[in-house]
């Protein structure tokens, strides 16, 4: 949707009800893995991150009402533990719900604006408001009572910190949002069984069966990837050190399989439960070539014109050191940067076809970009190469976010003024396979 969710500007369906059933039996089938925390999102009417808090009926591009709870029976028979994605702290303007009374207000009275996501700008509700619009019988229950789900998780709960409402009929101290943020958790709780949220707090632990977030985001530690190196620090897990045999945590955010050696061990070593998110779209495992190495080609800096207010024109570099067999589309996500949310995109299918680019620099553009109204701050401008219709990202030369993407320039936007600074991919310093951290090939005897 655009900022002001007004109108639609693009829509894609990853899975269907029926696929999710058979990604589901796949995990158990084929991969074997018993204990599992099945998280859907993207089920309700409008999709992920739309809509908010109108969640029935489902959404019927992907199968509607009666796939949904088929879909969630069967991943239950299966012995997982079934839990779906909603959330109410965001409301949009286009939900038939949308109330301006509900709003979070900023001490001069206007409403507490959040993130652009898939539905458009976002609103913050008042946390008092957020427990009423959950527990009106078409929402929680309903939805238990059509999918049987054996847990619930909604999202961003814990995640943005302790709020204030300035509202005069609805004022909220911190204490107070807290008091109603550990309401919504215990409702949440007491219709499905049990609950968790993204991030997490101390004050959330009673509240709450598990935590997404704490252990690590997009194959890192912190939201910061340059954290520890700029501290000259290590990690040390004090959270999970004080309420490890209270709450279950997971990282968030997908990662590269390919650079995840690390991330795996330090999780290993200390017992954590791995977190997966970057599942491919649709039936995935049956479109597998048996192919991962990477595709020689490695992002080089951007270079950025201004062409007047918010509005610039962007060349993107290649350096393509042997033909490419296959026709990649480029996607070009400008996001916050932490790389967690795409602000605007720049997606392009190459002509001509990335399979006919000549070997060394290769040069695409001038494309021109607008910055959407209202957007203003850091971006990263992170790119790659992804196949359609499957949605699949493939890794390229040079040194990912962890999600297969490359940074290539930071874009600064105040008012109209725009600011570009190229960046150089790193190159991948490690030898070898990064993603191979133990071999055993039976060859020397083992040392006592």
């Amino acid at each position: 949707m655009n900022d002001e969710s007004t109108q639609e500007e693009s829509h894609r369906v990853n899975w269907t009800f029926d696929e999710a059933r058979q990604i589901a039996e796949h995990l158990k089938r084929d991969l074997a893995l018993e204990r599992v925390l099945f998280i859907m999102g993207g089920w309700i009417h409008r999709g992920y991150d739309n809509q908010h808090p109108d969640v029935l009926p489902t959404a019927p591009e992907c199968g509607g009402d009666e796939a949904f709870a088929r879909c969630c029976r069967r991943v239950r028979e299966l012995g997982y533990i079934l839990s779906l994605h909603d959330n109410y702290q965001d409301i949009y303007r286009d939900s038939p719900s949308w109330d301006e009374s509900c709003l979070q207000r900023n001490p001069d009275g206007k409403p507490t604006v959040g993130g652009r996501w898939a539905g458009g700008r976002a609103y913050i509700t008042c946390a008092r408001r957020a427990v009423d619009l959950a527990k009106r019988p078409q929402n929680l229950a309903a939805v238990e009572k059509l999918s049987g789900a054996d847990s619930y998780f909604i999202d961003t709960t814990y995640a943005a910190g302790l709020q204030e409402c300035f509202s005069k009929e609805h004022p909220l101290t911190r204490a107070d949002d807290m008091k109603y943020k550990q309401a919504l958790s215990d409702y949440a709780r007491e219709v499905f069984g049990s609950f968790g949220s993204e991030c997490g707090r101390e004050w959330a632990v009673p509240h709450a069966d598990f935590f997404e977030g704490l252990t690590g985001v997009s194959g890192s530690y912190y939201h910061n990837k340059g954290l520890l190196d700029a501290l000259g620090a290590a990690p040390v897990p004090l959270f999970e050190m004080v309420y490890r045999d209270c709450i279950a945590m997971y990282g968030k955010y997908g990662y590269d399989i390919n650079q995840a050696a690390e991330y795996v061990l330090d999780h290993v070593g200390i017992g954590r439960p791995l977190n997966y998110h970057s599942i491919p779209p649709h039936l995935y495992w049956k479109q597998w070539s048996g192919k991962a190495e990477a595709v020689a080609v490695a992002p080089k800096a951007a270079e950025v014109k201004t062409a007047g207010g918010r509005t610039f024109r962007i060349t993107y570099r290649w350096a393509v050191e042997k033909t490419v067999e296959a026709d990649w589309r480029v996607f070009v996500h400008l996001t916050d940067p932490a790389g967690a949310a795409i602000q605007f995109q720049n997606d392009h299918l190459p002509d001509p076809g990335t399979s006919k680019w000549p070997v060394g620099e290769y040069v695409e553009g001038p494309f021109t970009v607008t910055v959407p109204p209202g957007l203003e701050g850091d971006f990263d401008v992170r790119v790659g190469f992804f196949s359609q219709p499957s949605l699949g990202r493939v890794s390229l030369l040079g040194t990912s976010d962890n999600e297969r993407r490359y940074i290539v320039g930071k874009i600064k936007v105040a008012g109209d003024k725009v600011v570009f600074t190229p960046v150089t991919p790193a190159e991948t310093a490690m030898p070898g396979d990064p993603a191979l951290f133990t071999r055993a090939d039976a060859r020397g005897k083992p040392r006592g």
